[in-house]
């Protein structure tokens, strides 16, 4: 991924821009208790009425944010070791997350057993399930010969950092 834009600004120019977007930020009387809020906000173009504040905010730096620019904003925004008058500039590592799924999983497995009997040949489907049900064989104990997953679907999912 491509370093911030931010990245290329001197010390002095990006405590202005820093400054400015703190008091744009403040007289729209808007803050942000986290970094998914602050994207939303700077992504999204659902609440029209923000249009004008986030142009204000993304003119001065071209007019467009990628995602590592949208944080180093918010870092630069919210860090609690910057002031007025000092920026403490974020560095850009590598964080290993894990995504976790619990997942159902629709599968159809292919068991192969034998049973003994009289008649293999007038065998039928509904006989066979009178006779598992009764305990003469069990279809789970036989060698699974072919398994397919046919479908899955997500049940919970999150990040785990």
């Amino acid at each position: 991924m491509e370093n911030s834009k931010f990245e290329r600004i001197g010390d002095d120019a990006l405590i202005r821009y820093r400054n400015h977007v703190k008091k744009l930020l403040s007289d729209a009387n808007i803050d942000f208790d986290g970094i998914s809020n602050f994207y939303n906000f700077i992504t999204s173009t659902y609440r029209a009425e923000h249009n004008g504040l986030k142009k204000s905010i993304m003119s001065p730096m071209g007019g467009s944010f990628k995602r590592t620019d949208i944080e180093y904003l918010y870092y630069i925004l919210y860090d609690s070791n910057q002031s007025d008058n000092r920026i403490e500039r974020p560095t850009f590592i590598y964080k290993e997350v894990e995504y976790i799924t619990q997942e159902k999983i629709l599968t159809r497995i292919k068991r192969t057993g034998s049973i003994d009997t009289y008649i293999p040949d007038s065998l039928e489907n509904g006989y066979l399930f009178d006779l598992r049900g009764e305990s003469d064989f069990e279809p789970y104990d036989w060698d699974e010969t072919d398994r397919e997953e046919l479908d899955w679907e997500i049940r919970d999912d999150w990040f785990d950092i």
